[in-house]
């Protein structure tokens, strides 16, 4: 004889069971989805198939892996250059001297290096130090120079005007020019030869150039004199 009730007392057993053994909230067991079949026996309900939720992990994650995990609470790859960055109290283009921040570009008493001081009379001008020159001068060789007047520099640094015999060089404006020695003329216009007239002696040109002594007279300190 059959027990109409212990079909349906079996299966609250079976989900009882169930629940004891997943130990999780998220355990569902679906006695009335389209999954679930029954066989009647007398009316009886004797047999029930049940859908669980087997997805979730047992910590209560939904499935979030270790390494998403992980990753979220990952620092920026420059997040140790910004901090050292935003550490430094000098401002970008300064470096830091000791306590003091110093442009290494301008900086007399650390001109490209920290400590590397200019000589007096020096600036520094663009990590180098250099001579400063006043208005109409300019820094040759390490010296001021009006390149207007200076033989050695006219126009241009190092620049020096030549000299022949009997003359020194002068620059005037820029240009080279040769004045000739006391008592000398340059009478032939070459300035290969230089003054090449001593006009105190010199018979053809007696006292200035192209001044002949006439007769065969000599020149006796720049006058003509008879034999």
């Amino acid at each position: 004889m059959r027990a109409s009730w212990f079909a349906p007392a079996a299966a609250v057993v079976l989900v009882a069971a169930l629940l004891t053994a997943c130990g999780s909230d998220d355990t569902v067991v679906d006695l009335d989805g389209p999954d679930a079949t029954a066989a009647e026996d007398g009316g009886a309900l004797v047999d029930a198939t049940f859908d669980v939720d087997t997805d979730a992990d047992a910590s209560g994650s939904d499935g979030a892996s270790d390494s998403a995990i992980a990753d979220a609470g990952a620092p920026p790859l420059d997040a140790s250059a910004d901090a050292a960055r935003d550490a430094s109290p000098c401002q970008p283009d300064q470096v830091l001297c000791g306590t003091a921040c110093t442009d290494l570009q301008t900086d007399e008493t650390s001109c490209g290096a920290c400590g590397h001081a200019c000589d007096a009379g020096t600036a520094c001008d663009r990590g180098a130090c250099a001579i400063t020159c006043g208005a109409g001068l300019t820094a040759c060789d390490g010296r001021c120079i009006d390149l207007d007047e200076d033989p050695a520099n006219c126009g241009t640094c190092g620049k020096a005007c030549a000299t022949e015999a009997h003359e020194s060089a002068v620059c005037v404006a820029r240009v080279c020019a040769e004045v000739c020695a006391s008592g000398y003329a340059d009478c032939d216009l070459k300035a290969s030869n230089g003054c090449e007239v001593q006009l105190a002696t010199s018979a053809k040109d007696c006292g200035l150039c192209g001044h002949v002594c006439p007769g065969g007279d000599v020149c006796v300190a720049s006058k003509c004199v008879r034999k």
